[in-house]
């Protein structure tokens, strides 16, 4: 959420704000889980803590941790798919696919939004029963779903 705010990463920041705008035009629906609000709470600057604030008043669907999300998070380091040292991605992913999501939207390109992992998630994903997951950039989003 605050690479909109990040005016350094400008390649970045243009299709995170059109994404945002877009929800908020009510196209699309943010869920996001206690992980993601965790991490905003923990480090965001006042401008980005604001605009989640103003986001979870009108568009945004909270998720919280539960044993299946761990259970299949703790799959996908076991798979290899995330390294152990990163737990917390494999919750994102995860928490997405339990909670049925159309997509995952991330800028993380080593551990979420790369080709073969998300092959594997969604291997994963549907030999435990589980639907397959968009996962990918906004711009990307926003291009093929918008």
């Amino acid at each position: 959420m605050g690479v909109a705010f990040n005016r350094q990463k400008r390649q970045w920041q243009l299709p995170s704000i059109d994404l945002f705008r877009a929800v908020l035009q009510g196209q699309h629906q943010l869920v996001v889980s206690d992980e993601i609000e965790s991490e905003l709470l923990q480090g965001a600057p006042t401008n980005v803590l604001t605009f989640y604030y103003l986001m979870q008043s009108v568009a945004v669907t909270k998720v919280s941790t539960t044993n299946q999300v761990r259970r299949l998070a703790d799959l996908y380091i076991r798979e290899g798919i995330v390294p152990a040292g990163k737990p917390v991605d494999a919750l994102h992913v995860a928490h997405a696919t339990i909670a049925a999501c159309d997509a995952l939207v991330s800028w993380d390109g080593t551990h979420i939004v790369k080709k073969w992992r998300i092959a594997a998630y969604n291997r994963v994903n549907q030999a435990q029963g589980y639907g397959s997951l968009i996962i990918a950039t906004p711009a990307a989003f926003l291009q093929q779903y918008s």
